[in-house]
């Protein structure tokens, strides 16, 4: 039996999308060709591209397909930069007057930077990008994410632009963009801009960056109770849970430089583990509670980007539909839509959950068994040693995370060889 990703599927595909065209499924079908890697396939979406006017927004919805082919050819990355420089006209001419109200434009750009990036050509429409930002004709998020992709193309040249145009962006809403951007990089640049916001910009700006500043102050104060934790008897886990805290801290650091977004929410429950497990009950509130929540505190901003039957391809066979929303899948999605090469168990994240989850079932009890089998701890909970269980589960987590932050930096790696 043929599967989905057959080539003798190639022209049933084409002919489908011929037949509907102008509807509104007609973006779905280049799509479903990326997932068939054949040339026939490539083919296809290269009639899909050039069937479309080359100044129309339709020509969007095939990019990410040229992408997974890795398909750059000259004539049509200067159709693509010269549709956004079109749309960026556009923009200006019905709209003269910077102080007009914002218009609503139907306009994809991230599949547009996505391309650009990988084709490393991101850098030819950068003047353009840096009008787009201090302009409030657009929209919030077609600015936001192109200060976001701005940022990656050169980041200190990129902040010194910032800095120098600070004080132009006057509307409430560029203002809103700037402070929540910043507020997710670090550095002694990253405070001075944050220290002039507090100075010049609306109040929702001002909170953003006093709230990001309360974090701080939390972490730092976590920190030292780590560090003080060392020295206590009853914390013999502050070794392993301050490794955890910085591995977390490396690994949003990294997907905000590939990926432009981090991974993970800020979450208490690490303090809660520097304090060993002594008994089952207390096991059971560590673990069970505990680390499912650290495992789960996956950014709310990543969200599933694509259509369900797109993001259920990406995830482990099996996952039902309504399970596409759920934090491991989400950080999944994501990981995968941004060439991630990241396997099924999620470096390990996965068995880890489970197991977690398993530890606050009491009727599940073979069920924990097997999963404890698997990450060779099954001893340690049948001869109830406690305080043993729970800093290897600890030290499982520190390893999944090490696991993930190697996916990352080989991910941004391969990326500076695109460029290349």
């Amino acid at each position: 039996m043929a599967e989905v990703a057959d080539p003798v599927f190639v022209q049933p595909i084409l002919d489908a999308y011929f037949k509907w065209k102008g509807h509104y499924i007609d973006h779905y079908f280049p799509g479903c060709l990326q997932e068939i890697k054949e040339s026939s396939s490539l083919e296809a979406v290269k009639k899909i591209f050039f069937d479309h006017p080359t100044k129309s927004h339709e020509i969007l919805w095939v990019l990410p397909a040229f992408e997974s082919f890795g398909y750059f050819e000259e004539d049509i990355v200067k159709i693509v930069e010269d549709y956004y420089r079109d749309r960026y006209e556009t923009v200006v001419r019905a709209s003269p007057m910077a102080e007009d109200s914002t218009l609503e434009v139907d306009w994809q750009v991230g599949y547009l930077y996505s391309y650009l990036r990988a084709a490393g050509k991101l850098h030819q429409i950068e003047e353009v990008m840096k009008a787009i930002i201090l302009d409030r004709r657009f929209k919030e998020d077609q600015r936001q994410q192109t200060l976001s992709r701005l940022l990656r193309i050169d980041v200190a040249s990129s902040l010194a632009w910032l800095g120098e145009h600070l004080e132009d962006i006057s509307d409430s809403e560029g203002q809103i963009l700037i402070a929540k951007e910043l507020s997710t990089w670090t550095g002694k640049i990253i405070d001075d801009l944050q220290n002039r916001i507090l100075l010049s910009y609306c109040g929702r700006a001002k909170e953003i960056i006093q709230e990001k500043r309360r974090k701080d102050e939390a972490k730092d104060a976590t920190r030292s109770q780590a560090e003080e934790a060392r020295r206590g008897s009853m914390y013999v886990n502050a070794p392993v849970v301050t490794d955890i805290f910085e591995l977390r801290e490396k690994v949003n650091t990294q997907s905000k430089l590939n990926l432009g977004q981090l991974l993970f929410d800020d979450d208490e429950s690490l303090v809660k583990q520097f304090q060993i497990a002594e008994t089952r009950e207390e096991i059971v509130d560590r673990v069970g509670a505990g680390l499912r929540a650290i495992i789960s505190s996956i950014s709310k901003n990543i969200a599933v980007d694509v259509d369900v039957q797109k993001a259920l391809s990406l995830l482990p066979t099996g996952t039902e539909v309504t399970d596409v929303s759920k934090p491991l899948n989400r950080l999944h999605v994501f990981l995968s839509i941004h060439d991630c090469k990241i396997d099924d168990g999620l470096c390990g994240l996965r068995l880890l959950n489970r197991t977690a989850n398993l530890f606050t079932h009491k009727e599940a009890a073979d069920k924990l068994i097997i999963c404890l089998e698997q990450l060779g701890l099954k001893d340690l909970y049948l001869k109830e040693k406690w305080p043993e269980l729970h800093a290897a589960m600890l030290d499982k987590l520190k390893g999944c995370y090490r696991d993930l932050l190697d996916v990352l930096v080989l991910s941004a790696e391969q990326m500076k060889a695109q460029d290349k």
